[in-house]
C-alpha cells in the first residue's frame, strides 16, 4: 500500500509540472550608464520603449535620463542595444540640441566625433529615426550606416545592422543635404530651407508629399513598382 502512495504521488507531481503555465519572460527596463574609463556609453532600449539619444547642454541623456557624467567632451563611443526581440521598439537619435561632438579623443582626419553602434534593430516594424540640427545638415543614409557630420567622406558615425525596416529623418531648419542610398525604406521630413534631397526607393517611402521622384546609388528598383515615393515640399532641389 505505501508504494502505491508513492507512485500516485509521483505522478500527481508530474502532473502539477506538466500543467504549469509558461512563465513570461521578464521585460528589459530602458537605461543608461557611463564609463568614464573607456569613455564609453552603454544604453538599452526598453521592452517596447521608444528612446531619444539627446544633448541636453554638453550632457549626453537616453530615454529621458542623463548618462551618469558623460558628455559631448568626455566620451568617445555610444554603444546602445535592443535586447527584447519579443517586443517592437524604437530609437531615434537627435541632433537637435547639438550634434555629438567633439568627443573625448582627437582623430587623425580632424573629423573629430562620437561613434554610436546599435545593435538590435531588426525588426521590419522598428524604426530608426535621425534629427538634425537647427543649421544646414548633410546626412547620409545607407543600409548600414548613416553619416550625420560633415568630414571625412564615407564616413558613418552610427553603425546599425542591415535589416529591412524604415529610416526616417528629420532635418529641420537649414538649408540641408539629405541622401538616402540605400535603406529599405525610407521616410523624409526636409523642414524649412533649401533643401536637397536624394532620396532611395527600395520600398515604399515618403517626402513630405508632392510628385514622385526616385532615385537610389546604385539604382535598385522599388518592389512593388508602385507610385508611391514622393520628393519634399515644393521649392526643394531634386538632386
Amino acid at each position: 500500500m505505501r508504494n502505491r502512495w508513492i507512485v500516485a504521488a509521483g505522478a500527481l507531481a508530474l502532473v502539477t509540472v506538466l500543467a504549469a503555465p509558461d512563465v513570461a519572460q521578464a521585460s528589459v527596463p530602458t537605461s543608461c550608464s557611463f564609463d568614464a574609463g573607456t569613455a564609453t556609453i552603454t544604453a538599452v532600449v526598453g521592452s517596447g520603449d521608444s528612446a531619444t539619444l539627446i544633448r541636453n547642454g554638453s550632457a549626453i541623456e537616453f530615454g529621458g535620463s542623463a548618462c551618469g557624467a558623460a558628455t559631448v567632451t568626455n566620451t568617445d563611443q555610444i554603444n546602445i542595444g535592443l535586447p527584447d526581440q519579443t517586443t517592437t521598439e524604437s530609437l531615434t537619435i537627435s541632433m537637435a540640441n547639438g550634434a555629438f561632438s567633439p568627443g573625448k579623443t582627437p582623430e587623425g582626419d580632424g573629423s573629430d566625433e562620437i561613434e554610436i553602434a546599435i545593435t538590435g534593430l531588426l525588426a521590419a516594424d522598428e524604426q530608426l529615426t535621425f534629427v538634425g540640427t537647427s543649421g544646414d545638415d548633410t546626412i547620409v543614409v545607407d543600409f548600414t550606416g548613416t553619416d550625420l557630420l560633415p568630414g571625412t567622406t564615407g564616413e558613418q558615425e552610427v553603425a546599425y545592422p542591415g535589416a529591412s525596416n524604415t529610416k526616417e529623418v528629420d532635418a529641420g531648419a537649414g538649408d540641408d543635404s539629405v541622401q538616402i542610398r540605400s535603406a529599405y525604406s525610407s521616410v523624409v521630413h526636409a523642414g524649412d530651407g533649401d533643401d536637397s534631397i536624394m532620396p532611395g526607393c527600395y520600398a515604399d517611402s515618403s517626402y513630405d508629399g508632392g510628385a514622385r521622384f526616385c532615385f537610389t546609388l546604385p539604382a535598385v528598383p522599388d518592389l512593388d513598382d508602385q507610385p508611391t515615393d514622393a520628393i519634399d515640399n515644393i521649392g526643394e532641389t531634386r538632386t
